[in-house]
């Protein structure tokens, strides 16, 4: 019987979109050793999102179970996954993932219904262009070197075989590999993609301090994953380039001052006036390119927060060092500047240092008339993976729309 009929067809469906969504989360990190303690991309039968939760003394790899309060859970034991390919640690997240949204947990689970989970962990990671021919294969050698099985699972290589009858029984094909560039990009598309795989290598060296060798043969691997993820960034990255382009040239006409001008006029409407494309959206706010760059600024952004608890603002990146002298010094040139391009009677200012928080020194300039608009010079201090990867010390300038707004 095709384990794909009816129900199991809703199950993929019902997740494939989550899937995608937790590699994303994922970024350089295996299925289980990341960041992200609850796994709400996966969901039981019932919608109910899956928690991940670390278990050193279990007895096996991983084990779809309820927790304390009738919650799917997936249980883990580091230790067993680590002696892995990444490949296969996934593949068993897509089962004990399967358990719970195939409704598994709360039945009696005969050996049929664990040869359903692997293929609806294959099938779903086939399907959604996380696995080739080669993961697969890679798969395949793991689960061949397991033991003989026991009631519940078939022996090792038994189950090797059919995940390959898995994928037949669906009517899913698998690629014989990714590729990172395509016929039709453009050069700096090309240019971007690689420079993606060294890129990547670096980040996994110096933020995560893993070897050249797992760096490499693992998380920068050219793998499904890595590449649709290297496209994105690339595609985002030239359609930002070109926009930060076009802003710049408009700047360059307005000169400083008259940046500042329209900055503050737009801020009256939300920035609406100077919003470029939509370069992303996190969990409450959108965030836009512009059309206009404030000079000696790195990258500019707009912020708009959908919930209403911070105010619309103008964020630009003047610079990150790790030499506090440097960041010092144009902190005063962009503070002359700014004090210079404001209209000095209705608007006043005041100096913090050691604020807060991550903020080392900050200047306010406050309009006068009341919930006025604002704009902010700040240098933060930055810590962990953030500092090792950009720098210590960072300057930023920020231009807020009215409180009334």
């Amino acid at each position: 019987m095709n384990p794909y009929t009816n129900r199991s067809d809703v199950s993929i469906k019902s997740i494939k979109r989550s899937t995608r969504a937790l590699m994303g989360c994922l970024g350089l990190i295996s299925f289980f050793a990341f960041a992200c303690s609850t796994v709400a991309q996966c969901v039981d039968a019932r919608g109910i999102p899956v928690t991940l939760v670390r278990n050193d003394r279990l007895n096996d790899v991983a084990m779809a179970s309820l927790g304390p309060r009738g919650e799917p859970i997936v249980q883990y034991n580091p230790r067993v996954l680590s002696m892995m390919a990444l490949q296969t640690q996934r593949f068993f997240y897509m089962h004990e993932c399967g358990h719970h949204a195939l409704g598994h947990v709360l039945r009696r689970i005969p050996m049929g219904i664990e040869q359903e989970a692997d293929c609806f962990g294959i099938v779903t990671l086939v399907r959604n262009g996380e696995f080739s021919d080669s993961d697969i294969q890679i798969v395949q050698g793991d689960l061949a070197r397991a033991g003989r099985g026991d009631w519940t699972h078939l022996p090792g290589p038994q189950r090797a075989i059919n995940l390959r009858a898995c994928l037949a029984a669906a009517g899913t094909t698998t690629s014989s590999g990714p590729t990172l560039e395509r016929d039709n990009d453009s050069d700096e598309m090309k240019s971007c993609l690689a420079d993606m795989p060294d890129k990547c290598l670096s980040t996994c060296m110096t933020a995560f301090g893993l070897s050249n060798s797992v760096c490499s043969n693992q998380m920068c691997a050219t793998t499904p994953t890595n590449v649709r993820s290297w496209r994105r960034k690339c595609e985002r990255e030239v359609r930002n380039t070109a926009e930060s382009d076009r802003a710049n040239d408009a700047s360059a006409r307005l000169g400083f001052a008259g940046v500042v001008d329209k900055l503050l006029e737009s801020s009256k409407n939300s920035f609406m006036s100077v919003r470029g494309s939509l370069d992303r959206t996190l969990d409450r706010d959108r965030i836009y390119n512009t059309q206009i760059i404030l000079p000696g600024a790195e990258k500019c952004s707009i912020w708009i927060d959908d919930s209403g608890l911070s105010r619309p603002h103008y964020t630009c990146e003047i610079k990150a060092s790790n030499d506090r002298n440097e960041i010092e010094n144009q902190y005063l040139d962009m503070l002359r500047s700014i004090r210079s391009a404001l209209p000095s009677a209705s608007w006043t200012s005041s100096e913090r240092i050691g604020t807060s928080g991550s903020i080392q020194k900050s200047t306010r300039f406050s309009e006068t008339a009341s919930n006025g608009r604002t704009v902010s010079i700040d240098i933060s201090k930055r810590t962990g993976t953030l500092a090792r990867t950009t720098g210590t010390y960072y300057l930023a300038v920020t231009f807020r729309s009215p409180e009334s707004h």
